[in-house]
């Protein structure tokens, strides 16, 4: 009897273990936590705003049997692990991006509180060799089919998403680099990753702004734990707010993802819904989104009754006229 009841232990201890140990090549994608500008961003001689400033995220980790079952709920998401040298590469680009991000929020946001700031932007440098494609780090973007990469203002990811968009999987695209004084074309496919399309290429590269920047104004940044280029808004939002002499946020909590350009243009992200679903039972009064990411954040908004209100956003101009004239 007391066999049996050891026996019987072991296999219940065993199985409560087991729906924790990771489903080999499978990640879960949850609602990320909500990171306070304020603790991310200090620009001298600026004032804080009263209210709070949120950039949103989701977060990705090894699945395991309940992350599959809670997947059923549709606030999680389980689905197969990218290969080793992805999930390497997509670090290496989210730092480069978050870089670039930086920078384009400094120059949106310097602008619109009218000072002067110098910006010139050169092309997209690779940071890192890439044997598939012949790439060279120090090489520059200059073009792709044509269309000139040389200012971020006219053509930068959430255009060329768009691009993309009238042409179909497969179809071949070119870039145009400069290697010295040397012009070279490279030839990529184009191909799907999250019901997007994209070319290879850009899938594989890190790249950063070449650009010249002088600012009257200094702003400082401490180490993000985060990546990828989605941050821009929300940080263009707080550097702003710290230079203008009223309160955007009125006292309130204002969240929100997308990117930015250095014109203030914001640009489509992914995984709305898990950074939508970061906000439930905060006190977010706000979550700014760019618009072509509006109708899966308000179907969400409206599926899990969460207390916020969406608001799509073309531009950094939009965002700041809701923010002033929000009741």
């Amino acid at each position: 009897m007391k066999k049996l009841l050891i026996s019987i232990v072991i296999l219940v201890l065993l199985g409560i273990a087991s729906i924790y140990i990771p489903i080999p090549g499978y990640m879960v994608i949850t609602p990320g936590e909500m990171l306070n500008t304020k603790e991310m961003i200090q620009v001298d001689q600026g004032t804080k705003s009263k209210g709070d400033y949120y950039i949103t995220s989701f977060e990705q980790g090894p699945a395991n049997a309940i992350s599959y079952l809670f997947s059923f709920t549709g606030i999680i998401k389980v689905e197969p692990m990218p290969p080793l040298d992805e999930q390497k590469m997509d670090v290496e680009k989210g730092k480069a991006d978050l870089e670039n991000s930086k920078l384009s929020a400094m120059t949106a946001a310097i602008r619109k509180a009218g000072k002067d700031v110098k910006y010139e932007h050169k092309g997209w440098e690779v940071l890192k060799d890439d044997t598939k494609y012949g790439i060279k780090k120090g090489d520059l973007l200059q073009a792709i089919d044509g269309i000139s990469l040389k200012s971020s203002e006219e053509f930068f990811l959430p255009d060329l998403i768009k691009y993309y968009e009238k042409k179909k999987v497969g179809d071949t695209v070119t870039y145009q680099i400069l290697r010295g004084e040397e012009t070279l074309e490279v030839k990529t496919k184009l191909v799907e990753q999250n019901g997007q399309k994209i070319d290879d290429l850009n899938l594989r590269l890190s790249v950063k702004q070449k650009a010249e920047f002088q600012s009257p104004v200094k702003v400082n940044f401490k180490k993000l734990d985060l990546g990828g280029p989605s941050a821009g808004l929300m940080m263009t939002l707080d550097i702003l707010d710290e230079l203008l002499p009223e309160d955007l946020t009125k006292g309130n909590k204002i969240a929100g993802t997308g990117t930015i350009s250095a014109d203030g243009k914001v640009g489509i992200i992914g995984g709305e819904n898990y950074k939508v679903l970061s906000t439930i039972d905060t006190g977010v009064k706000v979550f700014f989104c760019p618009k072509e990411n509006a109708k899966l954040a308000q179907e969400t908004v409206k599926k899990y009754d969460i207390k916020v209100k969406v608001v799509p956003v073309a531009t950094l101009d939009e965002a700041v006229e809701y923010l002033r004239n929000m009741k």
